[in-house]
């Protein structure tokens, strides 16, 4: 079997005489690939090759160590680049390493990631850090890649802790409002709808400040200090109740006769107005 292909190792023989001894010493090659056509791990720690066996083993096949060492070649005579580093070093570097002239010479790709818009310019202001950084055009697109990932990740942990303080937000203020909490949305959604129409809000502000427990407490404390059931059917002059409106006006109106019911858990008539509100409001 090919030493280079099969799986078999080759053993080699050396016999040495010594003073009418015979001395036999066997040793076992390796075979340097394996069937899948990588190196064989063993091949690099055996005989000569074991002093550079770390470096070696980085080379997955004899592909990427032929590659390896074409760049070498190629990068032969090449100043190393640093502080310092005169013009004529900098632009043997960039040439040697396939570095374009001028920034827009860099085909950088903008990846796709969630939570993650770019403004206008951005391409060209990776292409110009690339470009003043001397990178290679491989070494500006994992620049890249690296940024924007790192952008998404920032992004998706900034929702998830403003979902979160949203969420705690609403449990407090249904302890706050208790029993009134679904009533006291119903009237500051209907007052946020009629003045979002009139200050010509757009349907993605509104629903911003919609999923605001504190912009809902404002809401709520606007429809009970001017009282919802009057401005929404047009002024205090021509009020007119209907089943919505005129739950909203047992809530916000004290002389209403079941008002008090409503805010007195210990009234008999409680849970009937309680129940009598939540139907109106549907």
């Amino acid at each position: 079997m090919s030493l280079l292909t099969g799986a078999t190792d080759t053993t080699t023989t050396d016999t040495t005489t010594t003073a009418g001894d015979t001395t036999t010493d066997t040793t076992i090659t390796p075979a340097m690939l394996g069937e899948d056509g990588s190196f064989n791990p063993e091949w690099f720690g055996h005989g000569e090759l074991a002093d550079y066996q770390a470096s070696l083993s980085k080379f997955k096949d004899p592909t990427a160590l032929a590659k390896s060492y074409a760049n070498l070649e190629k990068m032969k005579g090449v100043p190393a680049m640093g502080e310092g580093s005169d013009e004529n070093a900098i632009l043997a570097f960039r040439k040697a390493n396939g570095i374009p002239e001028e920034s827009t010479g860099y085909d950088i790709k903008l990846p796709e990631v969630e939570g993650v818009d770019f403004p206008e310019g951005a391409l060209e202001k990776y292409q110009g850090i690339a470009n003043a950084l001397n990178l290679t055009p491989s070494q500006a697109q994992l620049l890249t890649d690296n940024h924007v990932a790192m952008m998404g990740e920032e992004s998706q942990l900034m929702e998830a802790q403003h979902a979160q303080k949203t969420e705690q937000d609403i449990t407090d203020l249904r302890k706050e409002w208790g029993f009134k909490f679904d009533a006291n949305i119903e009237a500051a959604k209907n007052t946020f709808q009629m003045f979002t129409s009139e200050a010509g809000i757009s349907q993605e502000q509104a629903e911003e400040l919609s999923a605001n427990p504190a912009f809902a407490r404002i809401m709520q404390a606007v429809s009970t200090k001017f009282g919802e059931a009057n401005y929404v059917k047009g002024g205090a002059s021509n009020p007119v109740i209907g089943n919505k409106e005129g739950g909203l006006d047992i809530i916000n109106n004290p002389d209403n006769p079941d008002h008090a019911a409503l805010n007195n858990p210990n009234d008999p008539r409680h849970q009937l107005v309680l129940d009598k509100v939540s139907k109106m409001l549907k």
